[in-house]
């Protein structure tokens, strides 16, 4: 899936009270994505942000990531609030990765949270493993800690493994041979 199909309101969308979403603005009866070059010349806050099509974590203000998001054209991932220091870009390549995946897609602050998070605030935070529920699910084979087990897991015990930094390398989709 792409991000162009995670954000259907693109297209222009009637609005009566100016209830437009974040990065949208209102154009007489319809809200429409802002332009990030036109309408966020005024100064907001930074974000870290992941860009997929650079494959690397750039700081942008919050306005300019919330039109580009809108419109779609680019693979942008919420990092964190402020400037982008120390980014752990290989969890930031998963958790893209990993959320194509994901049932669950719940906005959280610039965010959204997916399987092996929740929303804390306006923040996403990792579920430990054994928090994730037990389902046969999209399933992955794993090796984890220094022992090189194999274990099988499923799509939010992976994500909250690698999000808590626990050791592990992806083997393949599906269930561990026994």
């Amino acid at each position: 899936m792409s991000d162009n199909d995670l954000f259907p309101y693109i297209a222009q969308r009637k609005t009566s009270q100016g209830d437009c979403n974040p990065g949208e603005k209102q154009v007489g009866s319809k809200c429409v994505c802002m332009s990030p070059d036109e309408d966020c010349g005024h100064h907001t806050e930074d974000v870290c942000v992941y860009d997929g099509g650079i494959d690397n974590s750039v700081t942008m203000s919050q306005c300019r990531f919330l039109a580009e998001r809108c419109q779609g054209t680019k693979q942008l991932q919420f990092i964190n609030n402020g400037i982008c220091n120390d980014v752990n870009l290989n969890w930031a390549r998963d958790r893209k990765s990993l959320s194509t995946s994901s049932t669950k897609r719940e906005e959280c602050g610039y965010d959204f949270c997916y399987d092996w998070e929740r929303c804390t605030g306006s923040q996403c935070l990792c579920l430990l493993p054994p928090q994730c529920p037990e389902n046969n699910e999209r399933l992955f084979c794993i090796k984890t800690g220094s022992s090189g087990k194999r274990r099988t897991v499923n799509l939010c015990s992976l994500g909250a493994i690698k999000c808590s930094k626990l050791k592990s390398e992806l083997m393949h989709d599906g269930a561990c041979e026994p």
